[in-house]
């Protein structure tokens, strides 16, 4: 039984690291439900697959399927797919070294100060990108007037994004913890999932700081799970 504890323990931790990388490569909120089901998910496969493995073989790729598609299936299924292709890159290189160095010392503990290694890894070169390589070229100061409080941010310019109402009124992304404007209506436009729908919102001033001056704007704001407070598209500088 001990042994049947450490091989699901460096599984699951090899697991989470894994589901942990993947967030942060693509700068999105991990969903605790998902996360947690996921590890659910992965423990009972582990623990299946060694007590019954030739029952369980031919749900074995659905079984891994599921594992590694679960923690981001709500971002949709485009990207949950890409996701999921990232996870299993990670689970083929690290977990591929992990199996190798388990069985030349055919000893579990011999994984823990590897694993811990390259997590340690990755969160220095996390930290070291967070502080150095911040792009602050695009970054610009937003003031927010709505129901007589002000509100300040720092929104991103995304050179990308080309999203415009069907007026020519520029969409501004606002992260999901932020709960501020009046909704309006929808706008058809295409998402990752295809043609769908999004809500906007208006607020009663909108300005956004460049050369120094604050600009009023005529925007729609739209809730999006994005890493800055606030995302908008060239239309809003005048480019």
């Amino acid at each position: 039984m001990k042994y049947i504890e450490e091989i699901v323990f460096v599984n699951l931790l090899i697991h989470i690291i894994f589901i942990y990388i993947t967030i942060y490569l693509f700068k999105q909120r991990i969903n605790l439900i998902l996360f947690f089901i996921s590890i659910i998910v992965d423990a009972i496969y582990i623990v299946l697959y060694l007590l019954i493995p030739y029952e369980l073989e031919p749900f074995k790729y659905l079984f891994i399927f599921a594992i590694s598609i679960i923690p981001y299936i709500n971002k949709g299924m485009i990207k949950a797919l890409l996701e999921s292709t990232i996870y299993w890159m990670l689970n083929i290189t690290l977990g591929g070294t992990a199996g190798i160095i388990y069985r030349l010392n055919n000893n579990p503990y011999m994984l823990y100060p590897v694993i811990l290694l390259v997590f340690s890894i990755f969160n220095v070169y996390f930290a070291y990108k967070r502080i150095h390589y911040r792009n602050t070229h695009f970054e610009y100061k937003i003031r927010i007037i709505d129901n007589d409080k002000y509100y300040h941010y720092i929104g991103y310019c995304d050179t990308g994004n080309f999203l415009l109402s069907n007026e020519n009124i520029p969409i501004v992304f606002v992260n999901k913890k932020i709960k501020i404007g009046e909704f309006v209506k929808y706008l058809d436009c295409n998402t990752v999932n295809g043609r769908g729908k999004i809500r906007l919102y208006k607020v009663d001033k909108f300005q956004i700081m460049i050369n120094g001056i604050y600009q009023d704007r005529d925007v729609y704001l739209s809730y999006a799970d994005i890493s800055y407070n606030m995302m908008f598209g060239l239309a809003l500088l005048g480019g």
